[in-house]
Parts: C-alpha cells; structure tokens; sequence
C-alpha cells in the first residue's frame, strides 16, 4: 500500500485494489473502511469495520461471529499468505467504547482475527473513502 498526501493506493488483495482518500470524521460505523498502522507489521492496513462498541463478538478457528452472524471468509489459518506464522487467540466478548474489529474481504487478510480489538484513542486509525477500485483476482 502506498500512502501520501491523504491518498492511498492499495495494491494488496486483503481489500479492493484501487485509489482512496483519507477523510476527517471520528464517527467509526460498521462497514466504515479503515487505514491503520501495524506495529506487527510496521506498515498500513486497509480493512473495514466489522463491529463496534456494544457489538458481541466471537473467534474462533471456525472464522468470527458478530452478534451470532457469520462472516464470510473468516476461517482462521495457521500461516499467512507468506507462509508467516499467524498467532490466534480466541475471543467471545462485548465491544467497549471506542473499540473496533477490523476485517478484510480476502480469506487469508491480516486483520483483527490475528492483531485483536483496536482501541481507535490508541492506535492510528483514520477513516478512508474509495475513488476508484477493482476487484482483484482474489477469491475473496
């Protein structure tokens, strides 16, 4: 991912290949799209919102449940797609205040199923918008 002057371009398959912007709004809702920085990583994460505060969330090997609604492409992996090791920890709790759970739309994304909850105060989040994406040859 490439990321200066409030634009981003996402070429990784975890999300929609494509340009986006970065807007001001503290106002994180479901399926809000996302950039964070990963200090596992030590880079940027594009991934959406997939639970905030009072939302009952639930991981397991299986993949994750949001108030008991399955989400697609969310079985967890032992390695990622560089044959990383993945650390999973279980998890079946309500969401606080200013927390959020990240995912991303390719089966094997490095999201909040590895990384955990996201305190929005501590981290590096801000809000994105697409202008203009493709759908990549992901099976996701």
């Amino acid at each position: 991912m490439f990321y200066k002057f409030d634009l981003i371009i996402n070429y990784t398959e975890s999300m929609p290949i494509g340009l986006y912007q970065l807007y001001q709004d503290n106002n994180f809702q479901k399926n809000d799209l996302v950039i964070l920085y990963s200090d596992i990583t030590h880079g940027f994460l594009l991934k959406k919102i997939a639970a905030t505060a009072g939302d009952l969330v639930n991981t397991n090997r299986e993949g994750v449940h949001i108030n008991g609604i399955s989400i697609k492409n969310t079985k967890v992996f032992e390695f990622g797609s560089h044959q990383e090791r993945l650390n999973f920890t279980p998890m079946n709790r309500i969401l606080e205040k200013n927390e959020i759970f990240v995912v991303g739309e390719h089966p094997k994304s490095f999201d909040s199923r590895y990384f955990g909850v996201i305190d929005i105060n501590k981290s590096r989040v801000k809000k994105i918008k697409p202008i203009l994406t493709f759908k990549g040859s992901s099976n996701g």
